[in-house]
């Protein structure tokens, strides 16, 4: 969570000063400082563990300043930034729920089958499956800048992309796990 939102505040930083919300801009600035010092000593092998109360802080927060701070501006770049910055938990929480209610499992019990457990299972070491994370989400929050340009071919791509990631949030949502069996 920490990395993922280092990479979203950066590019929430860069998108609130490009529309002159400069205390939105602050805010990112100061989230992604303080995330940074806390990857700073807490790079594998962790020392410090963030849990759930911490990762549903930095999302909250995400959130809160891009719907109150940073996106108060053109209804496509409102919509498409915070879900391309986010795109990566999005798209793995979304398959979480998709794949359990199609087991008959109450979603709100934890599992080992998240994208970061998957990538483990594939034999990525624990900093390679981070890194994977890390690309992902950088790629994701660099299609979120383009599209603050808001040019018609980039509308255009908005929609092909936010198909691909519900695409695959279907397509993830189905693939076998290792406790499948079980």
């Amino acid at each position: 969570a920490g990395g993922v939102t280092l990479l979203a505040s950066i590019t929430l930083t860069l998108a609130a000063q490009a529309t002159g919300r400069g205390e939105a801009a602050q805010a990112m600035l100061l989230l992604g400082a303080s995330t940074f010092g806390f990857l700073l000593h807490n790079f594998h092998p962790a020392r410090i563990f963030m849990g759930d109360s911490g990762s549903m802080m930095l999302g909250y927060i995400l959130a809160t300043v891009s719907v109150v701070g940073v996106m108060k501006t053109a209804t496509v770049m409102a919509l498409a930034l915070p879900i391309f910055v986010l795109a990566v938990p999005i798209v793995d929480g979304v398959a979480t729920i998709l794949r359990r209610l199609r087991r008959g499992r109450p979603i709100y019990l934890a599992d080992r089958e998240h994208l970061h457990h998957r990538l483990l299972q594939a034999g990525l070491s624990h900093p390679e499956a981070v890194l994977v994370l890390y690309l992902l989400s950088g790629f994701f929050c660099m299609v979120g800048l383009m599209l603050s340009r808001l040019w018609r071919e980039t509308v255009i791509f908005f929609i092909l992309m936010l198909l691909l990631v519900l695409g695959s949030s279907v397509r993830y949502s189905r693939l076998p796990s290792s406790q499948e069996g079980r």
